[in-house]
């Protein structure tokens, strides 16, 4: 029996994992709640679930606080101005497709492309803020040339993502769902691909090779 609860085993590891990923989405909801915080609790929930992937030892509520501060400032700027900017294309888009110009779907094919662009942006912005030091301009840079780079994967994180929220609206039945695990679940996946495009870079800035992220690993939080 004691063998069963010990760490070694997979199912207790497992259990665990998903415990862990439960507070964190509590956590996350919670502070998101002002709405302009949304930013500094994804950079906080991809710190935190990213050593949760990479099984590294992480106190959860006091590692996530203190990657929400230190985050702050420079996730609120990229999430209010990827916000405006999303709001302004996304409306521009519904307006178009209201309308019966002639010229209406080229139009709204030509304005969905900064909305995608912008919409990989934030899906790096937040997790590499949270791995790497690097001035704010140049993190939302280095956020869209990795999507780009990794282009196949990122349109499958970017599905994902988005599987929580579509789940949502076609049923509030998913509701329960979204509460208890939906944003650090997609933040676990996500995490997963993430840590091995991060760790390449490290490795690869460590031998002095070109890599496509130029920043500085964040120290580990004390």
């Amino acid at each position: 029996m004691r063998k069963f609860f010990s760490d070694s085993n997979p199912i207790i590891r497992g259990l665990t994992k998903l415990a862990d990923l439960m507070w964190l989405n509590f956590l996350y909801i919670l502070t998101s709640i002002p709405i302009f915080t949304i930013g500094a609790a994804t950079a906080a929930l991809y710190s935190v679930t990213m050593k949760v992937v990479a099984d590294e030892e992480s106190y959860i509520t006091k590692d996530y606080f203190k990657a929400f501060i230190s985050n702050f400032k420079q996730a609120t700027v990229i999430w209010i101005i990827c916000g405006l900017l999303l709001s302004l294309f996304g409306y521009t888009f519904y307006v178009l497709g209201s309308s019966d110009l002639s010229y209406a779907h080229v139009a709204m094919g030509i304005i969905g492309i900064p909305i995608v662009l912008i919409a990989f942006t934030l899906l790096y912005a937040f997790p590499i803020m949270s791995k790497f030091e690097n001035t704010t301009l140049n993190t939302a840079m280095n956020s869209l040339l990795i999507s780009l780079a990794k282009f196949p994967i990122t349109v499958l994180m970017l599905v994902f993502s988005a599987i929580p929220i579509l789940l949502v609206l076609s049923s509030i039945k998913w509701v329960p769902l979204l509460i208890l695990c939906g944003f650090s679940m997609v933040a676990y996946v996500n995490g997963s691909f993430m840590n091995k495009f991060f760790d390449k870079i490290i490795e690869d800035n460590g031998q002095g090779e070109e890599s496509s992220l130029k920043a500085e690993e964040k120290e580990p939080e004390q």
